[in-house]
């Protein structure tokens, strides 16, 4: 995701879970050395040879953010890569180093950020974080190096059994051709996963786990967080069995993810739905179905295409057309990033005319034409200094997933699906959801079913919880790595409860 003003295209941001690190914007404040002017220093005796080693500093932008540079000062030059403690986003990439004196430069290779720092002291580095505006960033050299805290993942032993689960399925005749185990033609999709089972031959009632955007492993691992593996704990240790599995293509899962849409996606979780309806300890006609974010909308497919799914959990899922959520989730976000409201109408002005673009009927040669010129006119209206920050016309297309991807959200309405959901379904949002607003969308999904005929159906807002089922501050993305909650407990407990009351599980 860009922060930088400049960077308007870019600013048509990540839906739903974000796939990638975020490293947050913030007020401008003074502190910290200026490296800018002293970039021209003797080059016969640079620095380079004393920066091996690690870095720790904490960039203070409207939260604190501990980073970790690890700098090796190798045969062709230095390496540097940067974590983002608080965000879990380790081993990011950086370009452009360089060693001019006693100062250092360099930018990140896949956020438009960078730092410029000069070395006070043979374990100190002084300088600026660049992102759109300048922060105080300092960093001093140690090997103690910050970790994450996240007191709700689970730990062994458990009082549940957990298998590890492989199989393979033809993705046009998933019906016909579900085989357990991996399969080497290249026709087939095999999806790797973990199935939860509480103790007792069962037959047990289940709950298959649907991820968000982005290639997401089966625990949904984000920002050092692993909400669907909490989520499988908490639901196995209250008697039902859980299935999670990672995407295709991502982790131990094959098949081609760039490829596919949340229509390939929801064929994915129907082929996951089937597993678990022939496992001999699942009760086949006691399955339901739990999406977070993107997964809240695949959900609904798959219940409509499979009528014998039990109940569906929309867990911060959409209930409006793609283009409308975009448009109302890039305001927000960037509100929460405090960017002054020029830079935000800019922005929104220019995403609605990306999102006209990405959700009309031009397609092939055609579209990519349309595309491409759409991107130099905006490159071309850009000033001087907004040009040195991007490194083209390209860079101003960045979406958040493959366009094919991206042009099917643009243009689905969730309700298509919701129409034909006639089980009960719970649709639960956290009031500080920025990513998926929950007075935008909890109103329309009740709507849909409501005119759908279905007369099960609750929408809960629950108070002070993010895009994530996290106790926030904000709601802003680049709060999520920095809490150590994973999901708040009234959460776990709401959806627990419900689950069990629909498949037939006594409390406990």
């Amino acid at each position: 995701m860009r922060s930088s003003p400049a960077a308007l295209g870019s600013l048509l941001l990540c839906l739903f879970l974000l796939a990638g690190p975020v490293v947050a914007n913030g007020a401008a404040g003074d502190g910290g050395a200026d490296p800018s002017a002293d970039l021209s220093g003797d080059l016969s005796s640079d620095i380079s040879s004393n920066l091996s080693g690690n870095w720790v500093g904490t960039l203070h932008a409207g939260q604190s953010l501990r980073l970790v540079l690890h700098i090796i000062d190798g045969p062709e030059g230095l390496i540097i890569t940067m974590d983002s403690v608080d965000q879990g986003a380790m081993g990011l990439s950086t370009r452009d180093i360089t060693v001019r004196g006693d100062s250092l430069s360099f930018k990140l290779r896949d956020i438009p950020a960078g730092y410029r720092g000069m070395l006070t002291g043979q374990d100190s580095l002084e300088g600026q974080w660049e992102q759109g505006m300048n922060l105080p960033l300092n960093f001093t050299r140690g090997d103690t190096l910050p970790t994450l805290d996240r007191p709700q993942d689970p730990h062994p032993p458990f009082p549940y059994v957990s298998e590890e689960v492989l199989f393979s399925y033809d993705p046009a005749r998933v019906a016909d051709t579900l085989e357990p185990g991996k399969s080497a033609d290249p026709q087939r999709i095999t999806l790797a996963g973990t199935l939860t089972l509480p103790q007792g031959d069962g037959p047990h009632p289940a709950v298959l786990l649907i991820t968000g955007s982005g290639p997401q492993d089966r625990d949904e691992s984000l920002m050092g967080h692993r909400p669907f593996l909490v989520l499988a704990d908490h639901l196995t240790r209250h008697g039902l069995a859980v299935l999670r599995v990672d995407d295709r293509g991502t982790a131990r899962s094959t098949g081609d993810f760039a490829a596919a849409t949340s229509a390939d996606f929801a064929v994915d979780a129907g082929a996951a739905l089937l597993f678990l309806q022939q496992h001999r300890r699942i009760a086949s006609d006691r399955v339901a179905l739990l999406g977070h974010s993107e997964g809240g909308l695949v959900a609904p497919m798959v219940a409509t295409a499979h009528p014998e799914v039990a109940a569906i959990v929309v867990m911060a899922g959409p209930g409006v057309p793609g283009k409308e959520l975009l448009q109302e989730q890039q305001k927000l976000i960037l509100e929460a990033m405090k960017l002054p409201a020029p830079d935000i109408a800019r922005a929104q002005e220019h995403q609605r005319a990306v999102l006209e673009l990405l959700g009309g009927n031009l397609e092939g040669a055609e579209f990519q034409a349309a595309w491409d010129g759409f991107l130099q006119e905006a490159y071309d209206k850009l000033t001087p200094a907004e040009k040195t920050e991007i490194s083209g016309p390209a860079d101003l297309g960045q979406l958040p997933g493959p366009m094919k991807w991206m042009r099917f959200l643009v243009k689905y309405d969730p309700a298509r699906a919701l129409a034909g959901v006639h089980c009960p379904v719970l649709a639960v949002n956290g009031e500080k959801d920025l990513q998926v607003p929950p007075y935008q969308n909890l109103p329309a999904i009740a709507a849909a079913l409501k005119a759908a005929g279905n007369e099960d159906y609750q929408t809960v807002e629950l108070p002070g919880l993010n895009h994530l089922f996290q106790h926030c501050t904000t709601g802003a993305v680049a709060e999520y790595g920095t809490i150590e909650e994973t999901l708040a407990p009234e959460f776990l407990d709401l959806v627990t409860a419900w689950l069990q009351e629909r498949l037939g599980v006594k409390g406990s």
